[in-house]
């Protein structure tokens, strides 16, 4: 059974490195392709400066 686990695992992980090359390739793409012609488009929106500072109350989620 454990065999079996590893390789599935070394499986996934290889498959995983394989195609993230073709993906990342596709996803850029298509990035660039939609900027053009989308100027609100939420990926190309710069990060809110008060990303990362404490804040007060409970981080646990309710």
């Amino acid at each position: 059974m454990g065999q079996v686990v590893a390789v599935t695992i070394d499986l996934s992980v290889m498959l995983h490195g394989m195609s993230a090359p073709f993906f990342a390739d596709l996803y850029g793409n298509w990035y660039d392709a939609a900027k053009a012609v989308a100027l609100d488009l939420r990926e190309a929106q710069g990060i809110p400066e008060d990303i990362g500072t404490p804040h007060g109350g409970s981080r646990r989620l309710r």
